[in-house]
């Protein structure tokens, strides 16, 4: 084995190595936050029985008034009549062509061989 060779082995071997180290460190560093910002678990945590009791109601939920269902109903068809006006537009848009990228199609369509058959003089 030539000396050249071996020192480029060694070479290769030494900036592998670095790389999967970095690689290792970068792994180590994510695990490592992410146990920092891991939420708390409910079981740890005590529970406070007069926010639990503050939420559960008997009540039953009051159906939405004519009003706030009037609201939703033209808030939905705003959004449809925009939706509808953007396809249109969509597809009303000619394709973008520019003379750069014309150019560019008509070069890659024509053959850039010789004709064959034919008799070179």
């Amino acid at each position: 084995m030539s000396e050249t060779f071996a020192q480029g082995l060694m070479i290769s071997a030494i900036g592998m190595g670095l790389v999967f180290a970095a690689l290792a460190g970068l792994w180590a560093l994510i695990a490592g936050l992410g146990r920092l910002r891991m939420p708390v678990r409910l079981r740890e945590t005590e529970e406070d029985l007069t926010v639990l009791a503050e939420l559960q109601t008997d009540e039953a939920a009051l159906p939405p008034a004519v009003d706030e269902m009037a609201a939703v109903a033209a808030v939905l068809a705003m959004l449809r009549a925009e939706q509808e006006v953007e396809a249109g537009l969509r597809r009303r848009q000619p394709p973008v062509l520019t003379r750069w990228a014309a150019v560019g199609y008509g070069r890659q369509l024509t053959s850039w061989q010789p004709p064959r058959g034919r008799d070179q003089d």
